[in-house]
């Protein structure tokens, strides 16, 4: 296994048997996506997308409280005040390419999603192959409470996303823009949002790197009782 050198970095990357796992790295933010994550992000799945030795790829969470919160607000804030606003543009620039990639990407991509999803954490999982929830993760598009809009790419998967339910509907796309809707497991399930419900997060890394993802998830993954509150 190889890993990242420096186990304080934001994010760390590493080789696990035939999987890359990308880590991310940074709990007192709950993982908010600031430029050099985005970086660490794109340049390693940039480096294993053509690598033969790597068969798929994983993005996990070091902090069982947050895959991601979202992008760095505080960061594009706090620039903005000081007249830097080329650098907030060139971080979303940064944030939503990498979004692009990631939705094209040529390997299956998946996303272990424990504690909360929002935002720009969404960006980087929504657009996967497998997006994978734990009974604790949670999910919104929460944009529209700071008078933004749903961005990194979920207003134009919302409305294709078929779900359990069968069918796609515009209408919840519309429904999670104006209202920031918390999601749960059987919500995201039912929505589209997500394609696999696990116990444990640390057990379906485990899996996956040991069978893959697909072999994994079909002995690992449940389907939530009762009705999703959304339907």
């Amino acid at each position: 296994m190889t890993k990242s050198v420096d186990s304080t970095a934001p994010v760390l990357t590493s080789v696990r048997q035939r999987t890359g796992v990308i880590e991310l790295n940074r709990p007192k933010a709950l993982n908010s996506l600031n430029p050099e994550m985005i970086d660490i992000i794109a340049k390693a799945v940039k480096n294993w997308e053509d690598d033969d030795s790597i068969d798929q790829i994983v993005l996990y969470t070091t902090n069982p409280k947050a895959f991601c919160a979202g992008g760095d607000v505080r960061f594009a804030r706090d620039n903005i005040l000081s007249g830097d606003a080329q650098l907030v543009d060139d971080f979303f620039a940064a944030e939503y390419t990498l979004n692009g990639k990631l939705a094209t990407y040529k390997k299956p991509l998946v996303s272990i999603i424990d504690g909360v999803v929002m935002g720009g954490g969404l960006g980087i999982s929504l657009h996967g192959s497998h997006r994978v929830v734990t009974e604790n993760a949670f999910a919104s598009m929460p944009e529209m409470a700071i008078g933004y809009f749903t961005d990194v790419g979920v207003a134009h998967a919302a409305q294709r996303m078929v779900g359990t339910r069968g069918q796609a509907s515009p209408a919840l796309a519309k429904y999670w823009a104006i209202t920031g809707y918390r999601m749960y497991a059987a919500d995201m399930l039912w929505s589209g949002l997500a394609t696999h419900a696990v116990q444990d997060a640390e057990t379906i890394l485990d899996a996956i790197v040991e069978n893959g993802a697909d072999t994994a998830l079909k002995q690992h993954s449940y389907v939530p009782d009762g009705e999703a509150p959304l339907a």
